[in-house]
């Protein structure tokens, strides 16, 4: 399976990209986490206002 560059979601007016130059820390410090493989994956509950528990 290939990877997206930009994801868009629906009924969202906001595009998310990551950067090409993201080091490994930033992802980690972002809760992301490293897969088997080796790739890094975001897994979250999407929410209106982000980390706001709403």
């Amino acid at each position: 399976m290939a990877f997206e560059k930009t994801i868009k979601l629906q009924n969202c007016r906001y595009d998310y990209t990551l950067s090409p130059t993201v080091k490994k820390f930033t992802l980690k410090d972002n809760t992301f986490f490293e897969t088997k493989v080796g790739n890094y994956e975001l897994t979250r509950l999407l929410e209106k206002v982000p980390n706001s528990g709403e």
